[in-house]
């Protein structure tokens, strides 16, 4: 109730079974507006903001819509940025403007409906919104994948000492001790 006091939002979150995130559901009262989104945590093992996107953008297997968005959330007291997704699939590097040295922590991905008068309509609200949500999760939301470490490796073993290397050490030992 305080979100929808204070924000003017219903939220709402969907938890589905194994799924990559849950799925998120806000009805916002001002922009009179409806989005459905999930939120991923960027992969750690990828060094540039670039190269973390580019792991989203290739989950993606539908065409980019004017409606889907990217949030991107960054280190620290960061402003969070927002790109349509269709800027972001022709010029990956606009990700990183104004964020040098600094690495994406989690995307949200959503879309986002304008309903102007059809919000207040009850009928049209309701229709809407079985129609996004399921839409959103049909076209992105089920072809999401979330990260995971990748699990930890064998090092080769290390190749025997030579006798000259023990010598050469035991040489230094000696010294030392002198």
């Amino acid at each position: 109730m305080n979100q929808l006091r204070e924000a003017h939002q219903l939220q709402v979150s969907f938890d589905i079974p194994n799924a990559a995130a849950p799925l998120e559901v806000v009805a916002d009262l001002n922009r009179r507006t409806i989005e459905a989104g999930m939120t991923l945590r960027a992969p750690e093992d990828k060094k540039s903001s670039k190269a973390r996107l580019n792991w989203l953008l290739r989950q993606l297997k539908s065409e980019a819509s004017s409606d889907l968005f990217v949030r991107m959330t960054w280190p620290g007291r960061s402003e969070d940025t927002h790109f349509p997704l269709v800027e972001l699939v022709t010029d990956p590097d606009l990700c990183e403007k104004d964020k040098n040295g600094l690495q994406v922590v989690s995307f949200h991905i959503y879309v986002a409906k304008r309903l102007g008068g059809k919000f207040t309509q009850q009928t049209n609200f309701i229709a809407e919104l079985e129609t996004i949500v399921p839409d959103f999760y049909r076209e992105v939301g089920q072809d999401l994948t979330s990260w995971r470490k990748p699990a930890p490796r064998i090092r080769e073993s290390q190749t025997d000492a030579s006798v000259q290397s023990i010598e050469d050490e035991a040489e230094v030992v000696a010294l030392r001790a002198q």
